[in-house]
C-alpha cells in the first residue's frame, strides 16, 4: 500500500455567494483520482480530523488558503470512505465461507483472499476489524483481515449483497486475492485507519 493511501487528501474550490466575494472551500478527495491544484494532507484519522474542525484549527492545516471548513467534516468523510468501499466492491469477486468456519478463526477456500466479510450473524460483538484470521487455501495459509461490515453499511446495502432466498442467520464471505479487488482491500483498510 502506498504512503498516500494512509493520508486523507484535501483539494480547495472556489466557490461562489451570493452574499460576499467567493471563498475557498476544502473538500476531502475520497477514492477520487487526484485533480489539480494544491493540496492539504491530514493524517487518516477520525479522532484527529476532529481537532481540525474545532474552531479556526484548519487554517494551520491549509497555511491561511481556506476560508471555509465544515464543521462536520469528520461525518462527512467516514461516510465518503464507507460508500466509496462499498461501490467499488464486485460481488463476482465473493466466495461464501460459511460451510468453512471453525471457531479457531481458520477458514478454507479454494482460492487465495484478500480478506473476510461478516455479512450477518447472530452475534454483535466483534469489532470493525480482526487481523488474526488465518485462509487455508490449496497452497497456503495466510493471515488475513475479517471485517465485520455491518458496522459501516446499511443493511439495505449488505442484503444487496446476499441472495434473498438465503435465511442462514450467519453468512461471511472471502473477497478473491486478485489485481482487481486490491482497491477494495484498500479501501477497507482506510475504514479502518479512519475508525481507530
Amino acid at each position: 500500500m502506498l504512503p498516500a493511501k494512509m493520508l486523507l487528501r484535501f483539494g480547495r474550490v472556489l466557490r461562489p455567494s451570493m452574499k460576499t466575494s467567493p471563498r475557498i472551500v476544502a473538500y476531502p478527495e475520497v477514492g477520487q483520482k487526484e485533480t489539480s491544484g494544491q493540496k492539504s494532507f491530514i493524517k487518516l484519522q477520525k479522532s484527529i480530523l476532529e481537532q481540525v474542525e474545532k474552531g479556526a484549527n484548519y487554517k494551520a492545516v491549509f497555511r491561511g488558503e481556506c476560508d471555509v471548513f465544515d464543521t462536520e467534516m469528520s461525518e462527512r468523510v467516514q461516510h465518503e470512505l464507507q460508500m466509496y468501499a462499498r461501490n467499488i466492491l464486485n460481488p463476482r469477486w465473493m466466495v461464501n465461507l460459511n460451510a468453512s468456519f471453525s471457531t479457531s478463526r481458520e477458514w478454507s477456500s479454494p482460492v487465495p483472499l484478500q480478506c473476510v466479510l461478516i455479512l450477518r450473524d447472530p452475534s454483535i460483538s466483534f469489532p470493525f476489524c480482526e487481523l488474526d484470521h488465518m485462509v487455508n487455501s490449496e497452497s497456503s495459509s495466510i493471515a488475513v483481515p475479517c471485517y465485520d461490515v455491518r458496522r459501516i453499511w446499511q443493511q439495505q446495502q449488505i442484503d444487496s449483497l446476499i441472495d434473498p432466498s438465503d435465511q442462514r442467520e450467519r453468512i461471511v464471505t472471502g473477497i478473491i486475492k486478485s489485481p482487481a479487488s486490491v482497491e477494495f482491500a484498500i479501501a477497507l483498510w482506510r475504514c479502518r485507519q479512519y475508525l481507530e
